[in-house]
């Protein structure tokens, strides 16, 4: 079974979470991102790099 998954970036107004997952979509709250002053290539949340913090909410959402 093939499961679609949609990730976005939204400012989520209202809301301070970092995320929120509905149904089939991963909604990251913009505002939580944070980019690395001496690398600006390197985006992170929550402490994590980006990319691994997506696959750890995919993967959450696979369960």
């Amino acid at each position: 079974m093939i499961k679609t998954i949609r990730v976005s970036f939204d400012t989520i107004p209202g809301h301070e979470d970092e995320y929120y997952i509905d149904e089939n979509k991963l909604v990251i709250n913009f505002f939580r991102l944070m980019v690395d002053f001496m690398d600006e290539t390197k985006v992170n949340i929550s402490g994590k790099p980006l990319k691994e913090y997506i696959e750890e909410k995919i993967l959450e959402m696979l369960k």
